[in-house]
């Protein structure tokens, strides 16, 4: 005879599976909150003490979970946050609720429990004194409204609230004037690229009176190129060059680790399109190696 024999580890694993997969959702009526869906909402076990966990059971309107001990309710059944009162929790955020008074009282049922804030607030405070009043007891709602804003009367302001607004009126006013200002006086200051820009004119102005005219040719040159993102050279910038390649190759490359000159490369290309010294400079830009 083959007789099974279960494993009482396997057993246990599985009973806590069904107990987990039970306890995600809400056991009120009505209710389709769950672990899943509402992340943000807390859920609490019910009750280990018998008596409380029979008046959650009567507050939820459950009669199938009536004859079930309060062991097997705190395993497999759960109530979200929204059916406890505000008064039922030690926290703001809604996850603690009293560890050992907190009974639920807000259902969607057609006869729900009675509410536990209702009855504090009628046990603690004495009945209010009723007031005469010169409305006849058939009078509406609206009477009754206007009665009391006529005695009560509107909130009118008083003088020193209206010195208060005034002072912050002009305050305000002045602020936004000076704020005009600084914005005016922000759109006349250069910045960036724009002062460097007036600095190169100021000194190619000086430079003209006490510099020759091909030595401030070139001066300007190298000014504009510091200026320029890319080097895109200038006509007069690349005869210039030329006219320096054609006097010596050799010093032509010494002075391009010092200043910013075109490349050979450059330069051929501009003898072929044709410049200034194309016919003295071409045979050597040819046969000289970049």
């Amino acid at each position: 005879m083959d007789e099974t024999i279960e494993n009482p580890i396997i057993v246990d694993v599985t009973k806590k599976r069904k107990r987990q997969q039970t306890s995600q959702w809400c056991s009120a009526i009505n209710c389709k909150n769950s672990r899943y869906k509402n992340p943000e909402l807390s859920f609490f076990r019910f009750p280990r003490d018998e008596e409380r966990c029979k008046r959650w059971v009567e507050n939820c309107r459950r009669e199938d979970l009536a004859d079930k001990s309060a062991t097997h309710l705190r395993e497999s059944n759960v109530l979200c946050a929204i059916h406890f009162e505000d008064s039922q929790f030690t926290s703001l955020k809604k996850n603690r609720i009293k560890p050992l008074k907190a009974v639920p009282t807000l259902f969607d049922v057609p006869n729900p429990p009675a509410l536990l804030d209702i009855k504090k607030s009628a046990r603690g405070l004495p009945p209010e004194p009723v007031q005469p009043s010169s409305l006849s007891r058939g009078s509406t709602n609206r009477q009754k409204q206007q009665h009391k804003s006529s005695t009560l009367g509107p909130f009118t302001p008083t003088t020193v609230d209206k010195k208060k607004m005034t002072c912050l009126r002009k305050k305000v006013e002045c602020q936004r004037k000076m704020i005009k200002r600084l914005r005016a006086k922000l759109m006349q200051v250069p910045t960036g690229r724009k002062t460097a820009k007036l600095e190169v004119r100021t000194i190619k102005l000086l430079s003209a009176k006490y510099l020759p005219s091909e030595v401030h040719s070139f001066f300007c040159s190298q000014l504009d190129m510091s200026l320029m993102k890319g080097k895109r050279w200038k006509p007069s910038a690349k005869d210039q060059a030329l006219s320096l390649y054609a006097a010596s190759p050799e010093a032509y490359r010494v002075l391009q680790k010092q200043f910013a000159l075109p490349s050979t490369r450059t330069l051929r290309r501009v003898t072929r399109t044709g410049g200034r010294h194309q016919d003295s400079a071409s045979d050597k830009v040819g046969h000289q190696h970049p």
